[in-house]
């Protein structure tokens, strides 16, 4: 399995998410921490992807759940995917 997440980070090119491989079982919305080059960082997962995403690429894994709770809801993801669509933004910006 594979999550696209949303990266509490600044850096240009990646509002839109990265997809990490998934060991242990997280939903949409949980707070888990991932690398980015020589850190972890926290980010929420804001989708669950049963096949890797297209290309030629390695995927690092999760490197930790930090909250079991997801502190999103389905709801409000939906609705920041959609505000994003509509403004043309990145999803990190919504």
């Amino acid at each position: 399995m594979y999550a696209t997440v949303i990266l509490n980070t600044k850096q240009a090119g990646i509002g839109n998410g990265l997809t990490y491989r998934v060991q242990d079982p997280v939903g949409i919305g949980t707070l888990v921490k991932v690398p980015l080059r020589k850190r972890l960082i926290e980010g929420i997962v804001v989708d669950l992807l049963d096949e890797k995403p297209e290309g030629n690429y390695d995927l690092k894994e999760i490197a930790e759940v930090v909250s079991e709770t997801p502190l999103l809801s389905s709801s409000q993801i939906a609705i920041a995917k959609w505000m994003a669509e509509y403004y043309v933004c990145p999803l990190r910006q919504t």
